[in-house]
């Protein structure tokens, strides 16, 4: 969706479509010929976690860091091939629900990921 903003223009981008920032960014002043820039990006969901739940820093009480693997606590495992990348898909044996969140492993943990048209797509590690 876009929106006119005087003197700019705001763009709102689903779950799934952040990639097309570039596109939307990048692409359209060079295409007027304008200098344009992306002046801001908010990221208002991420996954489950929304910006209308976020609290600042100052407002959370200190506690432990928490791995993905507990993030990930509870979701659906999916079986995937050794030495899977990050953006790599993989066919999966009975997935889950198409566009779900998963856990990937291979047999350890790999990360989380998406389920789409029946493949796995390795989406976030631990070491990212």
């Amino acid at each position: 969706a876009v929106v006119a903003v005087e003197p700019g223009v705001r763009v709102g981008l689903h779950d799934g479509e952040l990639g097309r920032v570039q596109r939307v960014a990048v692409q359209p002043p060079q295409q007027l010929g304008c200098g344009a820039v992306l002046s801001f990006l908010v990221r208002t969901a991420s996954g489950p976690f929304r910006l209308e739940e976020a609290v600042t820093a100052e407002e959370t009480p200190p506690f432990p860091l928490v791995g993905l693997e507990t993030v990930l606590e509870g979701l659906p495992r999916v079986r995937v091939r050794p030495g899977l990348m990050p953006g790599q898909e993989c066919p999966v044996e009975d997935p889950p629900t198409e566009g779900s969140t998963v856990v990937l492993f291979d047999p350890a943990f790999v990360g989380g990921g998406r389920i789409k048209n029946g493949q796995a797509r390795l989406v976030r590690t631990p070491w990212q």
